[in-house]
């Protein structure tokens, strides 16, 4: 791994950047363009070189604090060479620079996490928030002991402007919130294409159920056996002998909805298998669902599970009639 350039404490900061400082601000700027492999190494490289233009931005602004008209007009004016450092957002900008200041124990601490935390725990702002809610030592002893407070009861309070460490807090919240958002809407995007993948996988199961049912209504059910008929034995071309019955053409079992303003009725048509089911034999039940395959699929389609449960029904009552002829 590349190491970072020192940091510099005590330059001349009044004409121009000594080499030093732009070799660090340079390095930033080729970090943000350059897709590394390591990501998190990127924003300590970009935090570097931000706390080397803040630096450098109160020292010509004459300022005390990152803030300030003098000082923003400043350091827009400093950051317009380097357009990768420029056009990242404010808050990013201070948690990349707090990674660089608490790199070394940063990094060590990264180092110890499983490697799916590693993967996705690249974002500065990430970074910080898990550090720090698991090294809460590193918290302000007034910090500590406003966390710690037992709760009181809300009072009403005058309303006063905000100091500009407040205001940096919450564009930091901001920051950390969007990213947090922006996750959740990765995991719903892949969560909503493996949904829509299931879909389509149990839409074709469907249609192949579907097919392979009509198929075999069409083998089993097409003639009828003549009552007077006698097997004929004959023989096939490698030698093998096989009964073969005369079979002779049956009656259509089929039943057309009725119609009413223009349209089929299918609860009605429903209403009228489930009548002729109690009154038909196990082979006739076999033909009624045969004839009636497409009707039973356009049911279904417009009610779905009702033609799927009239089916089962017209199967159960095959099934028990068989077995009655059975025993």
């Amino acid at each position: 791994m590349k190491a970072l350039s020192p940091l510099i404490t005590a330059v001349d900061l009044g004409e121009g950047f000594p080499f030093e400082a732009r070799q660090q601000i340079d390095e930033g700027e080729r970090a943000l363009t350059d897709q590394h492999d390591n990501n998190v190494q990127r924003w300590v490289y970009a935090g570097a070189a931000w706390f080397m233009l803040q630096n450098v931005a109160m020292y010509r602004s004459g300022s005390n604090v990152h803030a300030g008209q003098r000082y923003n007009r400043t350091y827009n004016i400093l950051v317009t060479d380097w357009p990768q450092l420029a056009k990242i957002d404010p808050a990013t900008r201070r948690n990349a620079i707090w990674l660089y200041e608490h790199s070394k124990p940063v990094l060590a601490w990264l180092a110890t996490l499983p490697q799916r935390d590693r993967d996705r725990w690249t974002h500065p702002a990430t970074l910080r928030r898990h550090y720090e809610k698991r090294h809460p030592q590193l918290f302000s002893p007034k910090a500590a002991a406003t966390k710690q407070r037992p709760p009181r009861q809300s009072r009403a309070r005058e309303a006063r402007p905000l100091g500009p460490r407040s205001y940096e807090d919450l564009e930091a919240v901001i920051a950390e919130q969007t990213v947090l958002i922006a996750d959740r809407e990765r995991e719903i995007t892949e969560k909503d294409a493996l949904l829509a993948e299931q879909d389509r996988t149990i839409r074709q199961l469907q249609s192949d159920l579907a097919w392979e049912r009509s198929r075999a209504r069409q083998l089993e059910s097409v003639v009828t056996l003549s009552p007077d008929s006698t097997p004929a034995t004959v023989k096939r071309p490698d030698g093998a002998t096989v009964e073969v019955m005369h079979a002779t053409a049956r009656a259509s079992h089929e039943i057309e909805p009725p119609v009413i303003d223009g349209q089929p009725d299918y609860p009605n048509w429903a209403k009228q298998v489930a009548r002729r089911t109690s009154k038909l034999s196990a082979l006739e039940l076999h033909w009624l669902l045969a004839d009636n395959s497409a009707h039973f699929d356009t049911y279904e389609r417009l009610f779905p599970g009702a033609g799927t449960a009239l089916e089962n029904r017209v199967m159960t009552r095959i099934h028990e009639l068989e077995e009655t002829r059975n025993h």
